[in-house]
């Protein structure tokens, strides 16, 4: 096993130089913004009482989760198999608690909850290992944010950081010890064999010595890198572009909870069925972390006692990178690291076109889902181009897109957009680039494909003539 006591909460412990002039060689940073927005979580994790019941959804994300593996009525137990995604390396969805089985349109309830008992644990080892007992929902890709692949990795991202808001994987402290964490990524190092593994922390973590390195010698293929406090700097295509990586190669994205997984699952034996999420937001009255078992149920989390009462909208995630709650959703998804609720009004604001008041948006870091009822042409301010972390300009890159000139817009680097939703949040005029530039990418990724079909359709028609 590749040893690895990389990390220490000791102020005494300085960095290596070495290890930052090499990291500084390749990172260069810019962009990037952090948006202001109230009641952030206690410093605490409240385990939440057992429900009467569990919804576990079927579908969610990128995740399909169609193939069944138990019948209805059964009685599973705690890490039992439920489905498998036969799309995604037959990820599966597991058990999160012991009871009865019944099958809905949209998800799996669990009944007559029990937290004893547990499944068999799987006669495997490695990366099968951890994708049996659910740890590998901690694992993507890190240009595309897909599963991860199965095959061993070019290179890890190992973030220890997330600047989205009050997102989990930024309080180290509240998930588990240092020395677990060292293990997981000993772990992940053997899995990775050859690899070059980026650590990933903030400037703040650094200074504060959250985290400090107390040897590296001779782990030639591990890195640490600092990056700035600043949301969009921490995106993992980002970090693995420059570290210079490609979309080309397999590069996996891990957080802070995935590093415990891999622990929990390769030297403790345990199931990965439990969410550690922030529940916080201006709508929430008691913000705090949580821990809950997959499939806990939203309206027992968003009951009236937890939630400030006047219309809000529901984000699961951090609120620049995260997916909006849809309201047919009975139960917290696997991949869920934040609930988040916003204040929403959707009324009209009067003459609010003409931005009178020192309540508009462009004086204001504070988080909104409003837009007044006004969206209106770029005025060509230029405040998207200095919050991307790229480096594009996505003002220049939306005209080109309005006058549908996809060749030009890639030749202008829309392939380099990491999705952060920096550059449609800071945007005055309210206009949904990263909507219009993640559609964008999708058709000449689409374009691709489809031109790669026909090329290998027409070799493989040249080959068969020249037999």
């Amino acid at each position: 096993m590749l040893a690895l006591t990389a990390l220490l909460f000791a102020a005494v412990l300085p960095f290596s130089q070495s290890i930052i002039n090499k990291s500084s060689m390749y990172m260069k940073f810019r962009g990037g913004y952090n948006i202001d927005l109230s009641n952030s979580p206690a410093a605490r994790v409240d385990t939440v009482d057992i429900p009467d019941e569990l919804f576990i959804p079927f579908c969610y994300s990128t995740f399909n989760f169609s193939q069944l593996k138990v019948a209805d009525g059964q009685k599973v137990q705690k890490g039992e198999i439920l489905a498998i995604d036969p799309e995604n390396y037959n990820l599966p969805i597991l058990a999160s608690m012991t009871g009865i089985v019944e099958l809905g349109e949209t998800s799996i309830k669990i009944s007559n909850l029990s937290s004893s008992g547990q499944a068999e644990i799987p006669n495997t080892s490695g990366i099968s290992k951890l994708v049996q007992m659910g740890a590998w929902r901690y694992f993507t890709d890190a240009f595309s944010k897909k599963t991860a692949k199965t095959e061993k990795p070019d290179g890890i991202i190992l973030k220890l950081v997330d600047l989205d808001s009050y997102v989990m994987t930024s309080q180290l402290e509240l998930i588990g010890n240092v020395d677990d964490l060292c293990k997981g990524i000993d772990s992940l190092a053997e899995l990775a064999e050859n690899a070059k593994i980026i650590i990933v922390i903030s400037n703040k973590q650094a200074k504060s010595a959250e985290i400090k390195p107390k040897t590296f010698a001779g782990k030639g293929n591990i890195e640490l890198v600092t990056i700035p406090d600043k949301y969009g700097q921490d995106n993992s295509a980002l970090l693995a572009d420059k570290a210079g990586f490609t979309p080309y190669q397999n590069i996996w994205s891990v957080s802070t909870q995935g590093v415990f997984a891999v622990d929990s699952v390769i030297n403790k034996g345990q199931f990965c069925v439990d969410l550690m999420f922030s529940f916080a937001g201006p709508g929430v009255k008691e913000p705090r972390y949580m821990k809950a078992p997959v499939g806990y149920p939203i309206d027992k989390l968003l009951d009236q006692d937890k939630v400030i009462e006047e219309p809000a909208r529901i984000i699961s995630g951090g609120v620049l990178s995260g997916r909006t709650i849809d309201i047919s959703e009975k139960g917290l998804a696997h991949d869920t690291i934040g609930v988040t609720v916003l204040s929403d009004s959707p009324k009209r604001k009067f003459l609010k076109f003409a931005m009178l008041g020192m309540d508009d948006m462009r004086f204001s870091k504070k988080m909104t889902t409003a837009l007044g009822g006004e969206i209106r042409a770029c005025i060509q301010c230029g405040y998207c181009q200095e919050v991307c972390p790229a480096g594009l300009m996505p003002d220049l890159l939306h005209k080109i897109l309005y006058a549908k000139d996809l060749d030009r817009a890639e030749v202008s680097g829309l392939q380099k957009c990491v999705r952060c939703g920096l550059c449609s949040y800071i945007c005055v005029s309210k206009i949904d680039l990263t909507e219009e530039f993640i559609q964008a990418q999708d058709h000449i990724a689409a374009e691709h494909a489809e031109h790669a079909a026909h090329e290998a359709a027409k070799a493989k028609e040249q080959e068969q003539e020249a037999v």
